[in-house]
């Protein structure tokens, strides 16, 4: 069954009720976004936002299965440094192939037809490459993580 983003009447005045409840937000949240996933209704922003809000507080709240197990929000965050470690090193491959690539490029190429910036560029790589996979990754996470706000 399809979504509908428009309300009728009926659904504004219901909603707006649980809009308006302060006591018991959560349980108010959770019978909005009930009331919208039982009618096929879009949920208006206000209930997304207080959604979400709940969410993040609840994933804070959260403590870990037993010793040793850790809960959803430190998972989460093993999974995406995880993730971002491969991204590196899947970029890492891929400048790789990128200066084997320029590497038969420069062979064909005399001295004139390219600039020296370029070929200084390619031999600073290249001097860069010649490390492992793995250093190189590091290398660009810790640029990454310096460059970030």
């Amino acid at each position: 069954m399809k979504r509908r983003c428009e309300y009728d009447a009926f659904d504004e005045i219901y909603l707006e009720s649980f809009a308006k409840l302060t006591e018991h937000e959560g349980v108010a949240v959770a019978r909005a976004m009930y009331y919208c996933k039982t009618h096929q209704i879009c949920p208006p922003t206000w209930l997304v936002e207080k959604a979400a809000a709940l969410l993040i507080e609840l994933l804070k709240r959260e403590k870990g299965m037993g010793r040793g197990r850790p809960n959803r929000l430190a998972r989460f965050k093993k999974d995406y440094a995880k993730r971002e470690r491969w991204e590196a090193v899947e970029s890492v491959h891929s400048i790789r192939a990128n200066h084997k690539s320029d590497d038969g490029v420069l062979k064909i190429l005399s001295k004139h037809e390219l600039g020296a910036d370029r070929r200084k560029f390619h031999k600073g790589r290249g001097d860069w490459l010649k490390q492992g996979t793995y250093d190189c990754a590091a290398e660009l996470l810790e640029q990454e993580y310096s460059r970030a706000p």
